[in-house]
């Protein structure tokens, strides 16, 4: 556990100390109440309600598909719905890469893919994470049916925690800082989102707040019970699909931002190549026993390699069971290549998410008046990255059609059994705990 950790629960812990008599205990939740802002929000949301509503129904379009034609019915939402939808899905490759995360290296079933662009369009983000969890889950059965190894959970946890290689945890690591001050700006947005789409729909807010549940900071937007259970249905879709939304409209900025100094620094005669870097080795090829898991490739055939061009190069006339040579994290290792998936009569080696990566120049870290200002706008470009991924991985995480996540409380709304409901939760629940913890249970 790294000491930024331990520094951060000796912080809370603290507040809660000195704070203790406005803080609330609520099971293992420690909130902290508040009705000061509620009436800034309220004059807003009266002033921008005629905007606002139809932003908050593409929301809800967005969110769960073709479940809103029962409430929205405005066609041009849905033609803009499919567009955003191609774009996404189809020509950003959304479904395929997120299929890749999960399979780790494991050949995707073509109907599988077929099956999540199918629930992707039909029930939106909310369908493309069930997809992803239907992914994952069957990732880990067909691990076990073809005898190969799973290195990681198709899910995990997005923690600053960074835990020993040999337990592993299903925990996804991000440096502290870029996680906690991400964090206070996803939940910031995301509750003040409920908050407004609540207050312009009439529903009152009773209180707005923050606070931690267990060991996670938390902020809420708590609109009065009787008041929301009074509203119509399209009302409360509106509020539940506010929070999500506003991640994606945050995410879009920051990500915008993010691409525009990267690009710029980019042009920039500033950087060094390092090498070649790959994430992980596809269990159906030799490579899988041969190289390690991740790493850094630096030659290839006794070249060095001088960029990713070259790389790809290299590799384009070299046929499958042919035997290359790589130099990885210094080490050297003889290779026979497989066939490409796309292509039988091309090598493969058999390594994905391959990023080709650069370092400052040496010249430019001896300079500290470019050096240092360079290190503070390198940081906060780091920290845009981390505010656009995780405001887009919560967004779609927040619209599982899981209780009480929103997408389960807006699918909540379209069950007219109560039992069929809680059987499709499980249903749901079972997925996501199974990608999470599958691996153990299947060993």
């Amino acid at each position: 556990m790294s000491y930024d950790w331990i520094i951060f629960l000796v912080f809370i812990a603290i507040i809660l100390i000195l704070e203790r008599k406005k803080f609330k205990r609520e099971g293992i939740a420690f909130l902290r109440r508040t009705d000061k802002g509620i009436k800034t929000l309220t004059n807003l949301s009266k002033k921008y309600e005629k905007y606002l509503q139809p932003i908050l129904d593409f929301a809800i379009v967005l969110s769960i598909g073709i479940l809103a034609l029962k409430e929205v019915k405005n066609k041009k939402q849905y033609l803009l719905y499919m567009l955003i939808s191609y774009v996404l899905f189809i020509k950003a490759g959304m479904v395929e890469e997120g299929l890749k995360s999960v399979f780790q290296g494991l050949e995707i079933p073509k109907g599988l893919i077929i099956m999540v662009y199918v629930l992707s369009f039909i029930l939106g983000i909310s369908g493309y994470g069930l997809g992803l969890l239907l992914g994952g889950s069957l990732a880990l059965i067909l691990a076990k049916v073809k005898n190969m190894a799973v290195t990681s959970s198709p899910l995990q946890l997005v923690l600053p925690i960074s835990v020993p290689a040999k337990y592993n945890l299903p925990i996804f690591t991000v440096p502290f800082d870029k996680w906690i001050l991400s964090l206070l700006i996803i939940v910031s947005v995301h509750e003040l989102a409920h908050a407004i789409a609540a207050l312009s729909n009439k529903i009152k807010v009773k209180s707005l707040g923050y606070g931690v549940f267990a060991f996670l900071p938390v902020g809420f937007a708590e609109p009065d019970e009787r008041s929301l259970k009074k509203a119509s249905r399209l009302k409360k879709l509106r509020v539940y699909a506010a929070g999500s939304f506003s991640n994606f409209l945050t995410a879009l900025f920051f990500g915008g931002l993010f691409f525009l100094l990267s690009y710029g620094l980019s042009t920039l005669n500033i950087y060094e190549f390092e090498g070649i870097s790959y994430g992980y080795v596809f269990n159906s090829t030799y490579a899988y026993n041969t190289l390690p898991p991740n790493g850094t490739i630096t030659a290839i055939d006794n070249h060095s390699i001088n960029n990713l061009t070259f790389f790809i190069e290299c590799l384009s006339h070299k046929k499958p069971n042919e035997t290359i040579i790589l130099t990885i994290n210094n080490d050297t290792y003889k290779v026979k290549l497989s066939e490409h998936p796309e292509n039988k009569s091309k090598g493969f080696i058999g390594i994905g998410n391959i990023i080709a990566n650069y370092d400052l120049k040496s010249s430019i870290k001896n300079n500290l008046f470019i050096y240092i200002p360079l290190l503070v706008l390198l940081y906060i470009i780091d920290l845009f990255k981390w505010i656009f991924l995780l405001n887009i991985g919560i967004g779609i995480a927040n619209l599982l059609p899981l209780y009480p996540f929103d997408g389960g409380l807006m699918y909540k709304e379209f069950f007219k059994n109560e039992t069929v409901f809680k059987i499709f939760n499980i249903f749901v629940l079972f997925l996501f705990l199974f990608s999470l913890f599958g691996k153990y249970i299947i060993i």
